[in-house]
């Protein structure tokens, strides 16, 4: 991704986390469907172009320093707000949306 270079993988756990399905590449629920889109990213040079481009873009958000950077936001979201919202004994559904007004916020932090 980092090359720019659009991906296919499984449709699984790990993979699944790091292809944005239609954006910098696709991800395969079956042997049929990965050969479908190797080919089509083959025969089409604008949508491999479009995808690497995307893939480049998204990379950046895994290189150390920002991956460091989204763990310190995350530290913070669950001590300073997290925490005091649980030890005063809010509902989940409360907690959740936090964590949803959070995640808004920070579209590059993955969950």
């Amino acid at each position: 991704m980092a090359q720019g270079t659009p991906n296919v993988g499984a449709n699984g756990s790990g993979i699944a986390d790091v292809i944005r399905h239609g954006k910098t590449g696709y991800l395969a629920n079956n042997l049929e469907e990965f050969e479908n889109y190797i080919v089509r990213l083959l025969k089409d040079d604008d949508l491999r172009a479009e995808f690497g481009r995307n893939a480049r873009s998204i990379a950046q958000s895994y290189r150390m320093e920002n991956v460091a950077k989204n763990w310190g936001k995350l530290y913070n979201l669950t001590i300073n707000e997290l925490y005091p919202l649980k030890s005063k004994g809010n509902e989940r559904k409360e907690l959740v949306e936090v964590v949803k007004d959070f995640a808004r916020k920070n579209p590059d932090i993955h969950f």
